[in-house]
């Protein structure tokens, strides 16, 4: 909405005075897609031009409520505006293709005015077989702590109270995973008693050489002493949180930071969480 406000279009509560509906979607609920159905039922019989964004449409490109719909993926959300435009022409715009990281500077509207919304990753490591949102989102891209930093800078001008960094699995931020598949059927049949066709080796590392602990001092290095702005990490998965535990604890016990983590179980099956 800041991209489109920026541009001088008005946001309006009331939908049916609307000239153009953008409906922003989720995967990670059911609920969500369900009533993103029900949305584009309404829209349909109101007659209005519709834009549908984010993860669903990412993710699930072929939904038959899709059709002839105009659709924008989650890292094409700075051409918003282009979209909304050519759709209020008649236009059918479908834009998913994935490219760079989006910028953290585009134009935004705050729900609340004093809470600043900051991504610090996109995407994840993990391919847990109920989840959805990994298909839209894609493998895990981090912002660097510079930039991260000086959006921070900014914000804390702009009197935000409160600081929410989010991601997927903020735990992994600076992290990459490496998947290889070795074929053994020319190498091992003669030698071992018992026959595999491949095997899967999984490697970790960093993407951008660095890791949460030390985005998270950086961070609170900028904030005032006053305590005037907080700052609350956003949801982590088990196996990263316990790899910088002692780390984040301390970190923690910044006065500027919420003693606020949210980890949570997902599944008790190994099977299903990979």
């Amino acid at each position: 909405s800041g991209q489109l406000s920026a541009f001088g279009y008005a946001i309006t509560e009331e939908p049916e005075g609307a000239d153009l509906w953008l409906i922003n979607t989720c995967t990670v609920k059911n609920p969500s897609q369900s009533a993103m159905s029900t949305l584009i039922s309404k829209c349909k019989t109101a007659n209005k031009p519709l834009v549908v964004a984010g993860c669903v449409p990412q993710g699930s490109r072929d939904l038959k409520e899709l059709e002839g719909i105009s659709i924008i993926g989650v890292q094409q959300i700075d051409r918003v505006v282009e979209v909304v435009e050519e759709t209020l022409k008649g236009h059918e715009v479908r834009l998913l293709s994935r490219k760079t990281l989006p910028s953290l500077d585009l134009p935004k509207v705050r729900k609340n005015k004093f809470i600043e919304i900051l991504p610090i990753n996109v995407g994840c490591l993990g391919a847990c077989t109920y989840c959805k949102t990994k298909h839209a989102r894609g493998h895990l891209g981090s912002y660097s702590i510079d930039s991260l930093v000086d959006r921070v800078k900014i914000v804390v001008s702009e009197g935000v109270r409160e600081i929410w960094l989010s991601s997927e699995d903020t735990g992994a931020y600076g992290n990459f995973s490496i998947q290889i598949v070795i074929d053994l059927r020319s190498v091992t049949y003669h030698i071992l008693p018992f026959y595999f066709a491949s095997v899967i080796l999984y490697f970790l590392g960093r993407d951008i050489g660095t890791n949460l602990p030390n985005l998270l001092n950086a961070i609170v290095a900028e904030l005032p002493a006053d305590r005037s702005t907080m700052l609350r990490i956003g949801m982590t998965n088990p196996p990263f949180i316990l790899e910088h535990l002692n780390e984040i604890a301390s970190v923690l016990r910044h006065p500027c930071v919420y003693t606020f983590l949210h980890v949570p179980v997902q599944s008790g099956s190994d099977a299903v969480l990979k």
